[in-house]
């Protein structure tokens, strides 16, 4: 048996501030319209086509940074306000470790475009 998915954690992606989701061998994701499902969904989605594909490319599927940042209506002309995002997947290893990959992507003061801050 290999790494085991247990958590994943967000910041300021979509509709989440900040949110940690517990994963087990069988999660069950259950709400009202609007509550996140679908885009908790698409953060764990966003995350694999960022390590198969490229971030640029999973940017770029959502609309770039504007699409997938917490205050998505915002115009970014004052660069200091707009939040950083923040994705991680915390994985277990089959003698218990724990290993967490993850990234922050925010905007270069001088450019509109995205830029990975830091890769954990």
């Amino acid at each position: 048996m290999g790494l085991r998915l247990t958590e994943l954690r967000l910041r300021n992606y979509r509709a989440f501030p900040n949110a940690s989701l517990e994963l087990n061998d069988l999660t069950f994701l259950v709400g009202k319209n609007g509550a996140g499902k679908s885009t908790l969904l698409d953060a764990l989605a966003f995350m694999c086509e960022a390590v198969n594909d490229s971030l640029g490319t999973a940017l770029e599927r959502r609309g770039n940074l504007q699409g997938v940042r917490r205050e998505a209506g915002e115009p970014l002309g004052r660069y200091s306000d707009v939040p950083d995002i923040g994705m991680a997947l915390v994985f277990q290893t089959p003698d218990g470790e724990r290993v967490l990959y993850g990234f922050e992507i925010g905007t270069s003061n001088d450019r509109a475009s995205s830029l990975v801050k830091q890769a954990v």
